[in-house]
């Protein structure tokens, strides 16, 4: 019959309660994930819509101040497929941040670039 060292017996006591704790946690992050996706679905059915896929920048409001809102759409520039390869590039703001961007940096460019380049354009 042999005897069982006790500091094996604290050390595996130990790995025993590591393994415990992350199964307790990875069992309370799939529940936390379920109760995301039961929230998704009820903002998409309170949108009228069928399946997250649908949802839009127009789907989402912003609070601009005390008594203002805008939706996402209208705070962020939207491209069509191809635009800034192609142009010309629609939303105003869009198009001066593209003017001002480099290939070889991600510094932006001086404001005289920006000028030389339009001007070429």
């Amino acid at each position: 019959m042999s005897k069982k060292h006790p500091q094996m017996d604290a050390s595996h006591s130990d790995k025993r309660q590591r393994i415990e704790a992350e199964i307790a946690d990875g069992l309370d992050e799939e529940l936390e994930l379920e109760m995301d996706d039961a929230r998704l679905a009820k903002l998409v059915a309170a949108a009228g819509l069928d399946h997250p896929a649908q949802l839009r920048l127009e789907h989402f409001m912003r609070r601009q101040g005390a008594d203002k809102f805008a939706t996402y759409a209208e705070l962020y520039a939207q491209t069509a497929p191809g635009e800034l390869v192609q142009g010309p590039i629609r939303d105003p703001r869009l198009r001066a941040w593209w003017a001002m961007a480099r290939a070889e940096s991600f510094a932006p460019a001086e404001p005289s670039a920006v000028t030389e380049r339009r001007a070429t354009a």
